[in-house]
């Protein structure tokens, strides 16, 4: 099980438009930098994901407006007003909203 998104983990990869995580706790610097394609991020974890810096998701459909990061109900509010996270507060939705989405 994946728990982190290590520095420059997946940085530039084109080929990734969803990612779903189950237990991820961080997500370090450049993590999913300039990957373009990248269009929808389910953390599913019960718990804030720590985001290492603002330029994690630089040049991704989330940063640029038109995708989103899918997180449990709970925490919506948390990523919103999160360090680095805050950000992206309007690409935030509930993943229990969108089950054709996120599944479920």
């Amino acid at each position: 099980v994946l728990t982190e998104v290590p520095y420059n983990g997946m940085r530039q990869f084109k080929g990734i438009v969803k990612a779903d995580f189950h237990a991820l706790r961080s997500i370090g610097a450049n993590g999913f930098y300039q990957c373009t394609n990248l269009e929808t991020l389910i953390i599913r974890t019960n718990t804030l994901c720590t985001l290492a810096a603002g330029t994690v998701m630089t040049a991704t459909k989330v940063a640029t407006g038109t995708g989103y990061v899918y997180v449990p109900a709970v925490l919506v509010d948390n990523y919103k007003a999160a360090t680095n996270w805050s950000a992206f507060a309007n690409q935030f939705r509930a993943i229990e909203d969108y089950p054709d989405i996120c599944g479920g």
